[in-house]
């Protein structure tokens, strides 16, 4: 039996290699975006929109680190055609003259059909023109970024794409709960207002009604019920 140091190591695909040094720390934002507009790098500025700056070919990326996770914009950017997003297939269009043509669908009507090209080009064919028409499960973002860049670079570009988020919602993350609570100087009583036959199952949520007055909104995670809880009634 061979000692285990005489045994082959096993080589990750260099897309895994990829994968998990991605995963594995933060890169470096301002780089990232650099990458992320580089014709010669990354070069997604020419599909994409960044708040207004870019193609708009594939979707807009400005708040792209709100809707997906850092895993998520990994496995997207390594392997494309695996999860295609919605309204974004690749159509393939056959001529009557055998010429294809592939793209995005924008439009369509009972004249024509128009695509926008992987390079951003506008493609309009008329319908009678039109010998065959198919959805490729091939999507029209390239594969092999682990080609272009190195493993530093794509998690630069990741840590770039993570950020992209609404400003209003990262406000909203800043005022949420604190790091850390102070003990006040003054000790407060909280008295409930509710008896103990007003049990709720597992409240996760309670808030005042906007309208009616002395009444809470009460939500229950296991049930989804939705309850009103009076506070001149509770006392009764």
């Amino acid at each position: 039996m061979a000692a285990l140091a005489d045994q082959p190591s096993k080589v990750l695909p260099l897309r895994e290699q990829y994968r998990q040094f991605a995963v594995s720390g933060n890169g470096d934002v301002a780089n990232g975006q650099q990458i992320f507009e580089d014709k010669e790098k990354a070069n997604c500025k020419s599909c994409h929109k960044v708040r207004s700056e870019g193609e708009l070919v594939g979707p807009d990326l400005s708040t792209i680190g709100d809707k997906y996770s850092r895993q998520d914009l990994i496995d997207t950017i390594l392997d494309p055609s695996a999860n295609i997003s919605l309204g974004y297939s690749t159509i393939v269009i056959v001529t009557t003259e055998g010429i294809i043509h592939t793209g995005i669908l924008k439009s369509a009507s009972t004249e024509e059909i128009v695509l926008s090209g992987t390079d951003g080009a506008t493609i309009k064919i008329e319908i009678d023109e039109i010998n065959q028409r198919r959805t490729s499960q091939i999507s029209v973002m390239p594969e092999g970024t682990e080609d272009l860049i190195s493993k530093q670079e794509f998690m630069d570009l990741i840590s770039y794409l993570q950020d992209l988020r609404e400003p209003a919602l990262e406000v909203a993350r800043s005022i949420g709960m604190p790091d850390e609570i102070g003990v006040l100087d003054k000790t407060v009583q909280l008295n409930p207002f509710h008896l103990a036959k007003h049990c709720f199952d597992q409240p996760v949520w309670i808030s005042e009604h906007p309208v009616l007055e002395d009444v809470f909104v009460v939500l229950e995670h296991r049930t989804a019920k939705i309850w009103l809880l009076s506070k001149k009634l509770a006392e009764i």
